[in-house]
């Protein structure tokens, strides 16, 4: 080893500390076991140690002589894990950080050659600066965390979503094919009906054929059988009564069966998995009820088309009209359903907006606005902005339609408590509301806001159909 500089101090022996039986490293408290003092970090590693191996603690310390054996058999691990606080060379304190071999010096150690051209600074500066560093780099993975726990909320969230919508998707599809499987049902029990009709009228009457034929067969038989016996007996017993017998069997008249036609009357054609033609069968007749109608709303004269007008004109006689919405910019329909099963198709157009649906017939037409969902009484599908497809439980839901509906049917299941919507031009489910009705319902209508004459523009045109089979409301 080369000679120390001049200006490197005489070394002067220090005492040496107490160090750790196991690792022979210094300690500030020690813990006794079996009578031995060790580091905390060498005590806390027989402890793993133990558990690892099955003893319990107190079993280690009552073996303190196996454990110390244990610990000598791996001080170097220990050694390496434990930062000394003395020079393992010159048994110096280490006071010195070189911040380019990035170690811990000795007064020793700095003045070697090795380390006398680097950089060294006191190790509680490079302590306080390291302790900078780390505080960064823990505020810096802390952000990293929040930002990948938020990550993994929306992710989550993002999950939750996407299985909400498939959950929602299939009890759609559920519920439609299990619309048209009742539907089907009972067009197959109508269809067999119908035929059982048909095929028991038909039987009657070629039954009774065939038994006035048997009793004219019958009869035909007797009187031949009479003829040929006269006609064998004696000349005299021949001509006895013998012009009565010649005059039945020459006034004979043949019975002329009923012609029955052997062709079934009517075609029984098995449907096809189409809703809306499914659902014409039970069409109804709507019509709008002027006395209802908003004041902006003009109804034609056949109150089958309202239209936005924009302009309230209030005739003296309106002034008392409960009936009629203040508020709301719509006008409910004529009829009024307690039961059974309804349908009718409104045409929509190109309109950029419109609410259709159905309502109790007990809802406030006067006064404050409040939010059209079934809390309040209404069951309603509704457009905006020309592409936005909504309906409304607790909050909007905006809904997928792939081809914009020039006409919607609206289907009402008052018994099973639902109001379905269809988009009759692409023949396909938009929306079903599932509950339970309680009282009468209307169906309601409101067209395009638009001034007449504005790009897109539509009224409301409701569909003629059959003889209504409800009730209508008075007109007043």
């Amino acid at each position: 080893m080369a000679d120390a500089p001049a200006s490197k101090p005489a070394f002067k022996p220090k005492p040496r500390r107490p160090v750790c039986a196991l690792c022979q490293g210094p300690y500030k408290t020690a813990v006794v076991v079996a009578g031995q003092k060790l580091c905390r970090f060498c005590f806390s590693r027989m402890k793993r140690e133990a558990a690892a191996s099955g003893p319990s603690s107190k079993d280690g310390e009552e073996k303190g002589g196996d454990g110390e054996e244990k610990g000598e058999q791996e001080r170097g691990t220990g050694e390496e894990e434990e930062c000394p606080s003395l020079c393992e060379e010159h048994q110096e304190d280490l006071t010195w950080f070189c911040t380019k071999d990035k170690a811990l010096l000795c007064e020793s150690c700095k003045a070697s050659e090795v380390h006398v051209s680097h950089s060294v600074v006191p190790v509680e500066d490079a302590a306080q600066e390291y302790q900078g560093k780390l505080q960064h780099a823990v505020s810096l993975l802390t952000r990293q965390l929040e930002e990948s726990l938020e990550q993994k909320y929306k992710e989550g969230k993002k999950t939750a979503a996407w299985k909400d919508k498939v959950h929602g998707q299939k009890e759609r599809v559920e519920s439609e094919f299990a619309k048209l499987y009742s539907f089907l049902i009972e067009e197959e029990e109508e269809l067999l009906q119908r035929l059982k009709a048909e095929e028991r009228q038909t039987l009657k009457r070629l039954d009774r054929n065939l038994t006035q034929l048997s009793k004219q067969n019958s009869s035909l038989i007797k009187l031949v059988k009479e003829t040929k016996s006269k006609s064998q007996k004696a000349p005299a017993e021949l001509l006895k009564d013998v012009e009565n017998v010649l005059a039945r069997a020459e006034n004979v008249t043949l019975f002329e069966p009923q012609v029955v036609p052997t062709e079934l009357k009517n075609v029984y054609n098995i449907p096809c998995l189409d809703i809306i033609q499914i659902l014409t069968k039970f069409k109804v007749d709507v019509s709008l009820d002027p006395t209802t109608a908003h004041p902006s709303l003009l109804l034609s004269t056949d109150r089958k088309r309202v239209e936005y007008r924009g302009s309230r004109q209030l005739r003296p006689q309106d002034d008392n009209n409960t009936e009629r919405f203040d508020t709301y910019v719509l006008v409910l329909g004529s009829e009024v359903f307690t039961s059974g099963r309804h349908y009718w198709e409104v045409e929509v157009g190109d309109s950029p907006e419109w609410d259709l649906g159905v309502c109790r017939e007990s809802v406030s037409r006067k006064g404050q606005r409040i939010i059209f969902s079934p809390l309040s009484g209404y069951w309603r599908l509704w457009l905006r902005k020309g592409d936005q497809y909504k309906a409304l439980i607790s909050c909007p839901t905006l809904l997928p339609v792939n081809t914009r509906p020039k006409r919607v049917g609206v289907f009402l299941d008052y018994s099973e408590g639902e109001v379905s919507f269809y988009n009759v031009t692409e023949r396909t489910h938009i929306y079903t509301y599932i509950g339970t009705f309680c009282g009468p319902l209307r169906p309601f209508f409101s067209p395009s806001r638009q001034r007449k004459g504005a790009k897109g523009a539509h009224p409301l045109l409701i569909c003629p159909g059959p003889k209504a089979r409800t009730s209508k409301k008075p007109l007043h």
